[in-house]
């Protein structure tokens, strides 16, 4: 669970039923900011609230960090390693493996790309056709409310071309409580889990669990 701090802070019930659940607890911002729009001292002292709520309720330090709208400022990541993530779940430059964040790439018309080093910091890859928000929830320059059966379809197709051509590899799937809370989208929620436990070999993990045996045979 990427919980925003004020959410974290505001409803300790929710949390403790997660925490109860043996659920992982981790970052998602404050108020949901966009860290593309700040400074980074604003930013650097969002993740370091973020961090200690997280601790506070928890007993120990967050492992993960989920930029809110996916959106970076050009020192995030950077930040997020500093203040001491194993992993972030913001990007989109794999479909269903993990690899590491790189820090120092430069891009110009006239000299092309340089890739910079890779980080310490793990990448979980996300995608939007994989979030519930875009595809039911309407806003500007977009339609939204698709038919559950539709976003059905579109999990349940990613889920087995996964299966079968990723063995091993992570699917991530977005939900937001406010939106597939939804009675009818719970509905397809369900199918979508049955027809995930079909499939031999899938199994329901945390991120950190999986970043954790990742990094093992990665040898760290």
């Amino acid at each position: 669970w990427f919980v925003p701090g004020h959410t974290l802070v505001t409803f300790p019930d929710s949390i403790e039923a997660i925490l109860a659940g043996g659920h992982e607890v981790a970052c998602h911002g404050w108020y949901h900011e966009d860290f593309s729009e700040l400074a980074g001292d604003e930013q650097r002292a969002i993740l370091e609230r973020c961090v200690a709520a997280v601790r506070e309720v928890s007993g120990a330090a967050p492992r993960g960090h989920r930029a809110p709208y996916w959106a970076l400022g050009p020192e995030t990541l950077q930040l997020v390693e500093a203040a001491g993530f194993v992993y972030a779940s913001s990007l989109m430059a794999d479909d269903y493996r993990l690899y590491r964040v790189r820090h120092g790439d430069h891009h110009s018309v006239a000299a092309g790309t340089a890739f910079g080093a890779e980080a310490s910091l793990i990448e979980v890859p996300v995608y939007w056709g994989l979030d519930d928000w875009p595809l039911f929830e309407p806003a500007p320059g977009r339609d939204g409310l698709a038919a559950p059966s539709r976003v059905l379809e579109i999990w349940l197709g990613e889920l087995r071309y996964a299966h079968e051509h990723a063995p091993g590899g992570l699917l991530t799937v977005t939900m937001h409580p406010e939106c597939i809370g939804r009675g009818h989208r719970m509905a397809m929620l369900e199918q979508f889990i049955s027809g995930a436990r079909s499939l031999p070999g899938v199994a329901f993990e945390r991120l950190d669990t999986y970043v954790e045996r990742w990094l093992a045979a990665a040898g760290g």
